[in-house]
């Protein structure tokens, strides 16, 4: 006779929240765990350097743990946490570019890391080769977006959120998400014309 096997709890955002307002610090490892992925996916679509996207994404973390106990759940706890890593992001860039300005051009140089492809999308070689060019172009293309619009896009895109959720992330209304997103497709296809054949 078997003996059934008891399912672990899962606990919802909100449920894991309460518990670390009362001082259970596991819950938050929980919490990072379950959205570790995600914020470094994010940080990926806007840091180029392995490095970078490490710090920001452990950054993202740090700033929530120090917030947390003041979260109020009127926004979904991953729309606020994809708001703080956005900003993380863009002050590293921002920092990035405070100190280029102040290297001699000589020491300038590009970074070679590509976003890593899985086993499963790789068949050959040249695809390989292929996939990769097509992850830089697309990377490049995003690169010359406005920041508004390149956010829209990499968390509609990429990180799978709705146009409402979209807008509580960013802090703006509907219209506007569906205004960037729209200009956003349109200078993304103008940009990456010359490689769709």
């Amino acid at each position: 006779m078997r003996m059934s096997e008891e399912k672990p709890v899962v606990r919802t955002d909100q449920e894991l929240i309460k518990l670390f307002q009362h001082g259970d610090q596991r819950a938050f490892d929980e919490l990072v765990q379950r959205y570790e992925r995600q914020i470094r996916t994010l940080c990926r679509y806007y840091l180029p350097h392995p490095p970078d996207i490490q710090d920001a994404a452990q950054d993202t973390f740090v700033r929530a743990y120090q917030a947390l106990d003041n979260f109020e759940p009127r926004a979904k706890f991953s729309t606020w946490l994809y708001r703080i890593a956005i900003n993380q992001c863009l002050n590293t860039l921002r920092a990035q570019r405070r100190r280029r300005w102040m290297q001699p051009f000589s020491t300038l140089h590009n970074g070679d890391e590509e976003i890593q492809i899985e086993a499963k999308d790789v068949h050959t070689p040249l695809q390989e080769i292929e996939q990769k060019e097509r992850i830089a172009l697309v990377r490049e293309a995003l690169a010359k977006l406005p920041q508004e619009q390149r956010a829209v896009v990499i968390l509609h895109r990429y990180q799978g959120l709705s146009y409402q959720e979209i807008a509580e992330t960013m802090g703006i209304s509907l219209a506007a998400v569906e205004s960037r997103l729209h200009r956003a497709k349109r200078k993304l296809a103008a940009l990456l014309a010359a490689y769709v054949r």
